[in-house]
């Protein structure tokens, strides 16, 4: 068995026994290389960039894994390949995008894929093959006088066959979404994935059937396993409003520690679900945290002595939650979402409302702060269509929101006084253009 593994920064090819047994290094390229298979002279066929040549110069070589003879064959661009049954010609793909790893269909440039057909030891130049073949093509295979490939002919990534001198092409699988991916041939049968599926063509009926795979393993990963220091995988910390206990989310579990030598208390929540930004109740009575125990990102409540009886407090997510925030009278839930909007829950009422929208969304807002009375909130949005982030303050009471600065300075990090009368922030309004001036050998322009 042939495989390729990292050493030392580079890919290289390795072989080993079927049964098992110590792994053996065949190739010492000190760069790229992508294992192509066997020759039936029982030879390890693989690419290579390690040459000299353009950019994305690779080269085919076989090698012997007995005495580690490597063998270059003289073909500029070959990025993939497989040598016939008889080791007289080789099938060779030059260019193609799985060259950059592209995830583009339909590539029609100049780097599009082809198959061409080389004789092994000959000074003749190589024949290309899919003249008349419009795809982008790759993996060729060979058996039985029949090159097999995979193609994007037909818009997706599908396998196609020809005859050795490239006429009679014709396209075997119809799929439409999922591509054809990572396809290797052995005795009359193709293996691919498509999709999350491992699939299987017989060449000899064209029957198509998908594997039931089982793994035959000891599954450590899923034993118990204790972690000496929790506190390196510690994603939240947050303190009790009275400053005498902290809630530690870890590897989507939660505790609660003291600091008065009280047991640490772990949060009992089902085994199967994860917890994010976990907090305490003003009252220390409850945990809130994020929990995907539903199957959707919502908003539950734990007791606070480990017991059990969590409580499922919203019902309403369709995206990620991304962070909680409670009110100083412990009534409030402040939290936000991947869609740019900020709610309140509020806990006595059981009722959830979206406050804040239109905000730039793909992570949680920069910062939302309560006021010591509970009656605004004050935060930092980057709305949509702005240039920069503004503070926004919301009145609970009048359940309006309120810009309160210009897009034309940054601001940020709000802060309430104690009696409640001023908000202070912090804002970027000294603006210096660096360079000083637009001239100069690749400058783009003026940056601030």
């Amino acid at each position: 068995m042939a495989y390729t593994a990292n050493y030392e920064g580079a890919t290289e090819v390795y072989v080993m026994p079927i049964a098992g047994g110590v792994a053996k290094r065949v190739s010492f390229e000190n760069s790229r290389v992508r294992l192509q298979g066997w020759t039936a002279a029982g030879e390890v066929l693989y690419s290579t960039d390690n040459a000299f040549g353009p950019a994305n110069f690779w080269v085919l070589k076989t090698v012997n894994p007995q005495t580690l003879t490597v063998t270059d064959l003289p073909l500029a661009d070959a990025v993939e390949g497989a040598v016939d049954d008889k080791g007289e010609y080789v099938y060779f793909t030059q260019f193609g995008l799985q060259v950059s790893g592209d995830n583009a269909k339909v590539y029609r440039g100049g780097a599009k894929g082809e198959i061409w057909r080389y004789k092994m030891g000959s000074k003749q130049e190589a024949q290309k093959l899919t003249t008349a073949h419009e795809g982008s093509v790759k993996q060729p295979m060979v058996w039985q006088q029949r090159v097999y490939f995979v193609s994007d002919q037909s818009g997706n990534d599908n396998i196609w066959c020809m005859s050795v001198d490239g006429t009679d092409i014709k396209q075997h699988t119809q799929y439409s979404q999922w591509q054809v991916r990572d396809a290797q041939l052995d005795n009359g049968r193709i293996v691919f994935q498509q999709g999350a599926d491992i699939k299987l063509l017989n060449l000899a009926d064209m029957a198509e059937s998908t594997l039931d795979i089982e793994l035959t393993s000891d599954f450590a990963h899923r034993r118990e396993q204790w972690v000496n220091d929790p506190m390196d995988y510690a994603t939240s910390t947050v303190f009790a409003q009275q400053g005498d206990n902290v809630v530690i989310t870890a590897r989507s579990h939660v505790a609660v520690a003291s600091n008065d030598g009280r047991r640490l208390i772990q949060i009992a929540t089902p085994a199967n679900s994860r917890v994010r930004d976990a907090l305490l109740s003003s009252d220390g009575k409850w945990v809130y945290g994020i929990s995907d125990a539903s199957g959707e990102q919502e908003i539950w409540q734990y007791p606070a002595d480990g017991s059990d009886g969590a409580k499922q407090l919203t019902k309403n997510g369709n995206t990620l939650r991304t962070s909680l925030t409670l009110s100083p009278n412990g009534r409030y839930l402040a939290h936000d979402d991947y869609m740019g909007n900020v709610w309140l829950l509020d806990l006595t009422r059981s009722n959830n409302q979206k406050i804040i929208e239109n905000g730039e969304g793909l992570g949680p807002y920069q910062d939302i702060k309560w006021s010591d009375d509970s009656q605004f909130i004050a935060l930092t949005k980057l709305e949509i269509g702005k240039q920069r982030p503004q503070i926004v303050l919301y009145s609970v009471n009048e359940s309006k929101a309120q810009t309160l600065t210009t897009d034309k300075y940054e601001s940020f990090s709000p802060s309430f006084s104690h009696d409640g009368k001023w908000l202070y922030f912090l804002s970027n309004r000294e603006f210096k253009a660096n360079p000083g001036s637009p001239w100069g050998d690749r400058n783009m322009g003026h940056y601030f």
